[in-house]
């Protein structure tokens, strides 16, 4: 509706040049016009509700605009409520464009949400949300989502909107936050939480953030490993505190506080963790593990097994099997550093059996030593973990390993993987897609869909083994075909296996990983389980062929026209445009209501009453201008009065 100011009436010559009788005829066009209407429609103002430390976003509400959900958003004025509820108490709930909010954690790592939204307009909106996601009251920036474009004439309808890395930005924060959700066919840029808008709606949202203590991404409510040590929490003891420290040990990580991590006492099996004194108390609750009379953490006893320090790292290899070398190149020498080949897995785990540790592909080379322990052509670093860890900033050159020059502690293990530096804890739980009991990192089909992770990473399997074609060793002794004496039917004089042919110790050219072979017939030269250009990350990359994120190897369905997976989706087909909606009748009255003054600020709309009949600027307006009227035809029935002089005496 349109309202329109009072017209002045016309001047008479009589009045013309008297502003004391124009005063009299229109004393609010003279005295009020600041109260007078301006011709031209004013709209209705949808507005948002979280506390006011979030700042107040508004939107125009105009016919056939674009809107959050199905139904229309309605006329309120700002109202900040703890419950993020306000404009839905006033004026009934009209935020349904939001229905499901997933899980919401501590330090969580990435983020998306599924929100509908409906564009009828013939103009392209794009939607936005913030969530506050450090809990300090404000929509910070780099709290936003990426934009989601709503070509113009889309009916109602579901996407993805994405916070792809929150590395940096999330927080330890638990407790209750707020979500604030924006769509317009204006531009909004990712600081403009807080604005007005000439059209759409916003909605808010409360939420609540629960507890990850080892920030693996799987919420301490529905995690079997509170602490990440590996061992169960049933295992640890629930309600048990061990040492005595306050923390009960499914969220210690060194649960008898002897200095030595549950991760590394628990041994190659957290499930039943290792008891090398055989006394029924397990080394990691046990503040002394081989019985010897000296704790664990005293000077004369590094851990379990051999109180000479035999294992001085407490990794359960001997520092005789770790040999005295740095194979990392971090400056910390094998037999003090839990992780020696930095691949972010502890050399707990992949050695297995501690006296003669595992060597999954049978290349020469133990797991806690191979850089890639199945010989699918992926780096360990990067079959360890779903995503949850930054490989491309852990491994800048693709090598395959952690690069030397990141910050790390004395253990070895670099300080971003660990929940504090030195813990000895990982933040992720090593993934093992299919569930099939081995880790991707030694398995050949990591998702267990009949294709090798060689193929799907884009490599040459064509014997299908889920090994790189490039290695052959058909006798499983650790030695390639190309230069196995057995094989090639050469000479082997000191009886090695290896070809004199081949033999550095006959060959007088580079080995450069020693082992026996020169670097011209070396499959793997520098001796780091990856065979020489067959390395995935350093060939260009993962595949990933849905763009979903994740790579093809761990993805089930990973074709690019079914997967909708975790990325963005496709723009769907514009649907034939819906006709307006009626308005929203909230008080069940079946009477929308004509808004002016304080509700329709200023302005009229018809919406949807509320139940309230009376609108005080309205009556003011109207009784104004009843008044001049009323004087206006007052005076023009007063008798004129005309003085006549008498004619002068002549």
């Amino acid at each position: 509706m349109t309202v329109t100011g009072l017209a002045p009436r016309s001047l008479d010559s009589a009045s013309i040049g008297k502003p004391k009788d124009m005063f009299k005829r229109h004393p609010l066009s003279v005295l009020f016009p600041a109260l007078m209407v301006t011709a031209g429609p004013v709209m209705a103002v949808d507005t948002g509700d979280a506390p006011a430390s979030y700042g107040t976003a508004s939107h125009e509400v105009v016919a056939n605009g674009p809107f959050l959900g199905t139904i229309l958003p309605d006329d309120n004025d700002p109202v900040a409520t703890a419950a993020a509820d306000g404009d839905d108490i006033a004026n009934g709930d009209d935020e349904d464009g939001v229905t499901t909010i997933p899980v919401l954690f501590q330090n969580i790592k990435a983020y998306s949400l599924t929100v509908a939204a409906t564009n009828p307009s013939s103009v392209d909106a794009t939607y936005t949300a913030w969530i506050d996601f450090d809990g300090n009251g404000i929509f910070d920036a780099d709290e936003a989502s990426a934009p989601m474009a709503i070509p113009a004439g889309t009916g109602a309808d579901d996407n993805l909107l994405l916070w792809p890395s929150l590395v940096g930005i999330a927080t330890d924060f638990i407790g209750t936050s707020y979500m604030r959700v924006r769509i317009t066919t204006d531009a909004l840029g990712n600081d403009q939480a807080a604005s007005a808008a000439s059209d759409g709606e916003v909605e808010d949202y409360v939420l609540e953030f629960i507890a990850d203590t080892d920030g693996d991404t799987i919420p301490d409510q529905d995690d079997p490993d509170d602490d990440n040590d590996g061992i169960p929490d049933t295992v640890d003891g629930v309600d048990v505190d061990t040492d005595g420290d306050g923390i009960d040990n499914p969220l210690d990580t060194d649960s008898d506080n002897d200095g030595i991590s549950d991760a590394e006492e628990a041994g190659p099996a957290p499930e039943t963790p290792v008891d090398t004194d055989s006394d029924g108390t397990p080394d990691f609750i046990d503040t002394d593990s081989n019985n010897d009379g000296t704790p664990d953490s005293g000077p004369d006893d590094s851990g379990p097994g051999d109180d000479s320090g035999a294992d001085a790292d407490s990794d359960g290899l001997a520092d005789s099997v770790e040999g005295a070398g740095d194979a990392d190149g971090d400056g910390i020498l094998n037999i003090l550093d839990i992780d020696s080949d930095n691949d972010t897995i502890l050399d707990a785990i992949e050695a297995g059996d501690t006296e003669s540790p595992i060597d999954t592909d049978a290349d020469g080379i133990p797991d806690f030593l191979d850089l890639d322990s199945d010989n699918d052509g992926i780096p360990d670093l990067y079959e360890a973990s779903a995503g949850e860890i930054d490989t491309a900033s852990l491994d800048a050159d693709g090598d395959g390993r952690v690069d030397s020059g990141l910050v790390f502690g004395a253990n070895g293990l670099v300080d971003s993987v660990e929940t504090s530096a030195d813990s000895g804890t990982l933040i992720f739980q090593l993934v093992d897609t299919d569930g099939d009991g081995s880790p991707d990192y030694i398995d050949t089909d990591s998702d267990n869909d009949g294709l090798s992770d060689t193929i799907e990473s884009g490599g040459q399997d064509a014997d299908g083994n889920g090994i790189v074609d490039a290695l052959v060793d058909s006798d499983s002794d650790g030695i390639d075909d190309n230069v196995d004496a057995s094989i090639t039917g050469g000479a082997d004089t000191d009886s090695d296996g290896i070809d004199d042919a081949f033999d550095s110790d006959f060959i007088p050219t580079a080995d450069t990983d020693s082992d026996g072979i020169v670097d011209a017939s070396d499959l793997d030269a520098n001796g780091d389980g990856i065979v020489d250009d067959s390395n995935a990350i350093a060939n260009g990359g993962l595949l990933d062929d849905d763009n979903d994120g994740i790579p093809d190897f761990q993805d089930t369905d990973d074709s690019p026209d079914t997967d909708t997976g975790g990325g963005v989706p496709p723009v769907p087909p514009v649907p034939p445009v819906s006709p307006p909606q009626p308005p929203v009748d909230t008080d069940g009255d079946d009477v929308p209501r004509i808004e002016t003054g304080l509700d329709g600020f200023a302005g009229c709309s018809i919406i949807a009453g509320n139940g309230s009949g009376f609108d005080p600027v309205l009556l003011l307006l109207m009784l104004s201008a009843l008044g001049v009227l009323a004087r206006g035809r007052l005076a023009n029935r007063r008798p004129q009065v005309v003085r006549v002089q008498p004619p002068k005496k002549m």
